[in-house]
């Protein structure tokens, strides 16, 4: 970023929020029969990361007094942590379809959401006190690799069989405080 060295002001910052305010004014103004809101919302994303502005605007309907530009931008970081941590998780439930058309289906949807991102920021929490620095959805990307089968001669199941746990996942098993769940596989 170029900065004003005698108002420390980010010159490239102010003239790109410029071009994104015109573009939103030039956007509201377009006259609509029926007014899409996902198109609307697609085509000022596209217009704010063609404009380079999207990281610039941050609105609020909070008065300057009761809320300062870095509340703001908190609460927006922490919104981006929680949808991020949504799409995430919602790929390890295997939360499918997206789009529910029964109440009690979005309802459930945004439960399996909420609970989901609560196990995980509390296994994240658990194991950052024992020591370890990986993000939460790697390490149980990590897990996804160990897999189960049965071995069956005919029509009776003998052994249910774990593949072997790479030595670096076991380190990572261990000092999570997770093998006594993979020492043996499970009964089937």
């Amino acid at each position: 970023m170029a900065r004003d060295g005698n108002n420390g002001i980010r010159i490239v910052g102010q003239s790109r929020i410029a071009k994104a305010a015109a573009e939103l004014q030039r956007l509201a103004a377009v006259k609509r029969k029926q007014v899409d809101p996902q198109k609307l919302a697609s085509q000022v994303g596209r217009s704010l990361q063609r404009l380079k502005a999207h990281k610039y605007l941050l609105h609020t309907n909070e008065p300057v007094e009761r809320c300062t530009g870095e509340q703001v931008l908190a609460h927006y970081k922490g919104l981006l942590d929680v949808e991020e941590a949504f799409c995430e998780l919602k790929s390890y439930l295997e939360v499918r379809p997206v789009h529910h058309r029964r109440p009690d289906r979005v309802v459930n949807h945004v439960r399996l959401c909420f609970l989901a991102f609560w196990l995980s920021a509390r296994l994240g929490e658990e194991w950052r006190a024992k020591g370890e620095t990986e993000e939460v959805p790697r390490i149980l990307r990590h897990l996804q690799t160990i897999r189960l089968g049965s071995l069956r001669l005919g029509q009776c199941a003998q052994r249910t069989l774990m593949t072997q746990i790479p030595k670096p996942l076991n380190e990572q098993l261990q000092k999570l405080g997770l093998t006594s769940f993979f020492a043996t596989p499970p009964k089937a």
